[in-house]
C-alpha cells in the first residue's frame, strides 16, 4: 500500500503514486527537476497504483503529458473534496481520506450534486460541466438518490 498524491505547479496537477509515507520527500524530489515552485495540494492513504490508473483515466480528457493533467474546474473541485470527508489524518495541513473507494463515490455525488447547484438543476448543462452524457448524469443521480 502507499500514497496517491496531487502536486501542482501552479497551472498543472501530477498524479503520482508513491510507496513511501514520506510524501514531503516526493515533493522535494520533484521540486528538484522542476524550474518553478511546487505544492502538494493533497493526498490519499492507504492506496495502489491501480486506483491511480483510475484516477489517470478518470481525469484523461485533462491529461497534459505522463502524469500531468491541466488543473480544470473538476480537478479543481476532486482536490478540494478529497479534504472534505473520511479524513484520518494530515500532511502539511490537507487532510488525507483512508478509503479511497468511498471517498471516489461521496466526490462523485457531491461533484453532480455541486454541477446542479450551478446550473440551477439544468441537467443537461451539469453533465456537459462534468464531462459525462445526460444519460449517465441521471444514472447517477438515481444511484445516489439526487
Amino acid at each position: 500500500m502507499g500514497n496517491i498524491y496531487f502536486i501542482s505547479n501552479g497551472n498543472n496537477v501530477k498524479i503520482g503514486y508513491t510507496d513511501s509515507d514520506d510524501i514531503d520527500r516526493r515533493l522535494k524530489t520533484l521540486q528538484t527537476g522542476s524550474t518553478g515552485p511546487l505544492a502538494l495540494e493533497g493526498a490519499i492513504t492507504n492506496t495502489n497504483r491501480r486506483d491511480e490508473r483510475e484516477l489517470h483515466h478518470l481525469f484523461a480528457e485533462e491529461r497534459v503529458r505522463g502524469e500531468w493533467f491541466r488543473l480544470s474546474n473538476r480537478l479543481k473541485y476532486f482536490i478540494e473534496l478529497i479534504g472534505r470527508e473520511v479524513f484520518v489524518s494530515k500532511v502539511h495541513n490537507k487532510f488525507i481520506p483512508s478509503d479511497l473507494n468511498k471517498t471516489l463515490e461521496l466526490i462523485e455525488k457531491m461533484l453532480i450534486t455541486r454541477a446542479l447547484k450551478d446550473y440551477d438543476n439544468v441537467q443537461a448543462k451539469a453533465a456537459e460541466m462534468l464531462g459525462i452524457s445526460r444519460h449517465l448524469l441521471h444514472y447517477k443521480m438515481k444511484k445516489y438518490g439526487l
